[in-house]
């Protein structure tokens, strides 16, 4: 039901976007709070973020990929299933205590390295998680570096 509530919410939201935007007066208002931004110097620090989020992997999709590797040999689909939200416990673990030791380095040297690190991790783990076949402790390690990235990643970002 959830993601029939959020399906129709998108679409209803494009239908009214498309119908606002649709209007002179609303796509120069548009273009308009674009170069405020632009101005305001926020386009440039939004850029590594609308970049990391595009590559960042919905957390779904993790978990739906370990299931389909684990799923093979003797185990079913629900032992699967567990092993694979048993690894995405461990990703969210190292997220929230990589992002307090994220947050002391940010501190001391700024967003950029953190943020830098976080990307970093997070291509790594992705090269892990690609070619890590039916083995679990290679599944383990890949979201283990994904929480690590994700951990210093969004720090920065926070308000």
């Amino acid at each position: 039901m959830p993601g029939l509530f959020a399906a129709a919410s998108i679409t209803l939201a494009a239908h009214e976007a498309r119908r606002t935007l649709a209007a002179p007066a609303a796509r120069t208002w548009a273009k308009g709070q674009l170069s405020a931004l632009r101005q305001a110097g926020i386009a440039r620090p939004m850029v590594p973020i609308a970049l990391f989020e595009l590559g960042n992997m919905a957390t779904t999709l993790l978990i739906l990929r370990a299931t389909d590797v684990l799923h093979h040999g003797s185990r079913d689909l629900t032992a699967a299933t567990a092993l694979a939200i048993l690894l995405y416990a461990a990703h969210n673990a190292l997220a929230a205590a990589v992002s307090y030791a994220a947050g002391t380095v940010l501190d001391r040297t700024g967003p950029r390295a953190v943020f830098a690190t976080g990307a970093a991790v997070y291509v790594a783990a992705y090269l892990l998680l690609a070619f890590a076949g039916h083995n679990w402790a290679l599944l383990l390690g890949g979201f283990v570096l994904a929480g690590t990235g994700i951990g210093c990643a969004e720090t920065p970002r926070a308000p």
